[in-house]
Order: structure tokens, then sequence, then C-alpha cells
């Protein structure tokens, strides 16, 4: 009985047989993370203190969009209010820019919001070469702005 203690090998750790296959899954395993990270220039939370004026108001602003780029943005808002009323607006848009402004291409595609106020409303803008997502109610309501870009450049 052979009692020589062994150390399991990981499958991604290199040995001298599979070094250049280790070094080739490693190679293409970082250039994938590194394209999924300069695709989705955005996936944080913004907060924003709406003041409820009836209008609409912007809660989050994008960068300025590069010369020559398209970008899919989706967003998710969520605001409650100080009196328990609550709403959700999930929605995305394609928007362009070649050197000029920035502009939407065709209408926002907006899921069935949930709302607790019909007056609530959020909505994309643009303006220059940076995209807006706008809110609106009718009292003061505390609002997270999470969008998502994804872009794609010429």
């Amino acid at each position: 009985m052979d009692n020589t203690v062994r150390t399991p090998v990981s499958p991604r750790a290199p040995t001298e047989d599979n070094l250049l296959d280790w070094v080739q899954r490693e190679a293409v395993r970082f250039m994938q993370e590194q394209r999924a990270k300069s695709n989705q220039r955005y996936h944080d939370t913004f907060e924003y203190a709406g003041a409820g004026t009836g209008a609409f108001e912007t809660a989050w602003t994008s960068s300025a969009m590069p010369s020559n780029s398209a970008w899919e943005v989706d967003v998710l808002v969520i605001g409650i209010s100080a009196d328990g009323n609550a709403a959700r607006y999930k929605f995305s848009g394609l928007f362009k820019r070649t050197t000029g402004d920035a502009s939407q291409s065709g209408a926002t595609h907006v899921i069935t919001p949930i709302e607790d106020v019909a007056a609530w409303d959020a909505d994309f803008s643009v303006s220059g070469q940076t995209v807006l997502v706008q809110v609106k109610s009718d009292r003061a309501v505390s609002w997270s702005v999470m969008p998502q870009v994804r872009e794609a450049k010429v």
C-alpha cells in the first residue's frame, strides 16, 4: 500500500502537460471578463430626492456618449414617499450619437409600471451628448435609479 500524500491538482492550475491549454483558457477568460466590463458602463444605484413639483426632474445623467456609438440603456426606477406610496418603473431605450448630439432611436420600451399614485412617472430624455432618466411626482419621493448601459462603437 502506497502511503504517499498526494496534493490534488486543481483543474485551473497548470502542469507541465497542460500549460499551453491552461494559458489559452485563462487568456480567453480574461478577455471575456474585460469585454463584459467595458460593455457594461454602469450598474450602480443612484439615489435622488424628488421635490414633487409635478414636473419631470432629472434623477440620473449619463456620461457623454462617445462619437460613433450606440447605447442600449435599461433602467429600473423605484420610489417611495413618506406617506407610504411606492412605484416601480422598468424601461429601456436605444440611443445613438455620431458626432453631434445624442438622440433616441424609436420609442422607449416600457414594462408595465407598478404605482400607487397615477401622477407619478419616469422616462428617458436626451440633453446634448447625455442620456437622462427623469422622474415626476406630486409629492416628495425618494427615488433609486439603477441604469445598465451596453455600448457598441464603430
